[in-house]
């Protein structure tokens, strides 16, 4: 099968497929996109409709500019992975992506990430993710998150960093971080119950040096601290 077209503001789409299809579903050996230097691979995947919606393949994306689906973000992806997706009847979504490269760039910022993603209807999961600031070969393994949105926005997660850039967030927070951080948010009615415990905390930021450990929490009566270490400047 070869195909042009558009969707939304991804124009001088081409695809190349040769897939199989019968009443519930489709198998495709290959299907292909391209879009100037651009590309999208779905290889030994799988789209059904039996029971509701459910697909499998393994993918893998070339150079694929985010700004096809968000016009105003100066971005790139280059990744390959193994996705599993369901649709339930209660029309809920159970996916779970594979990372097993994946590069991007964000401004001028060159991030790489390995590990497992988990979305759902209401929340989206991931255990072991390790992202990478190639610029100075720092990264960030998040060994436990889940961010939720199902009725307010919720988190819980776990994160180890060594040597990591932030600066790819804003450019206000380049630096080199090291250290282990548990953060988490819930909502007791309508007040935000959050913490954030620094277990340990080194590296520097902005020509200042960061050190120590403790906690800052938020609840119904505003943000408090404890056992925070003194940043100072660097010599």
């Amino acid at each position: 099968v070869y195909a042009e077209g558009y969707w939304g503001v991804a124009d001088n789409l081409q695809l190349n497929a040769n897939i199989n299809g019968d009443a519930w579903g489709i198998i495709f050996n290959s299907l292909r996109i391209d879009r100037q230097n651009s590309s999208a691979v779905a290889e030994n995947g799988s789209i059904s409709w039996e029971e509701v919606f459910s697909w499998e393949a393994d993918l893998d994306f070339d150079d694929f500019l985010l700004s096809m689906f968000f016009p105003d973000f100066d971005g790139s992806v280059s990744s390959t992975f193994h996705s599993i997706g369901d649709v339930t009847e209660d029309g809920e979504l159970i996916a779970s992506f594979a990372l097993k490269t994946t590069e991007g760039k964000f401004g001028e910022y060159q991030v790489s990430a390995s590990g497992n993603i988990g979305p759902t209807e209401n929340y989206i999961f991931s255990e072991d993710l390790v992202l990478r600031s190639d610029l100075v070969g720092g990264q960030a393994r998040i060994r436990k998150v889940k961010f939720s949105w199902e009725n307010e926005l919720t988190w819980d997660t776990d994160l180890q960093l060594v040597d990591f850039n932030p600066g790819f967030l804003h450019p206000e927070a380049v630096g080199k971080i090291s250290g282990d951080l548990i953060s988490s948010l819930q909502w007791q009615g309508e007040t935000p119950v959050g913490k954030l415990e620094i277990i340990t905390l080194g590296g520097e930021m902005r020509g200042t040096a960061l050190s120590g450990n403790g906690a800052v929490a938020l609840d119904e009566n505003g943000l408090s601290s404890s056992g925070l270490g003194r940043a100072e400047p660097v010599s």
